[in-house]
């Protein structure tokens, strides 16, 4: 009895479970750092009229400072790693910038 009482409840817990789906989730998948170009505004030879940034100067900028948090948040937020600051040799990141002023 006992054997047939598991057996029942493996194949219900089975039959529960949602079918599988090959559609893509809606979590994209974290992009390595590898791929992106860093560069400072010297080298792309853009003139940019903002002469601060950082992650202050943002949240100062935005009416919902809030989504500067979100992973979710749209594009016009930012993508994260505007406000990273890099090592020029190993292009790793060394920390943020919480206020930068360019000249």
């Amino acid at each position: 009895m006992k054997l047939l009482t598991v057996f029942f409840l493996s194949a219900l817990s089975v039959a529960a479970q949602p079918p599988p789906t090959d559609a893509p989730s809606d979590v994209s998948e974290p992009v390595t750092s590898t791929e992106f170009v860093h560069s400072s505004g010297l080298l792309s030879g853009t003139k940019s009229r903002e002469r601060t940034s950082g992650a202050l100067v943002n949240a100062a900028r935005v009416k919902n400072p809030a989504q500067l948090l979100n992973p979710r948040a749209p594009k016009e937020f930012g993508d994260g790693w505007d406000n990273v600051s890099f090592d020029v040799i190993t292009g790793q990141g060394q920390g943020l910038k919480l206020f930068a002023i360019h000249f």
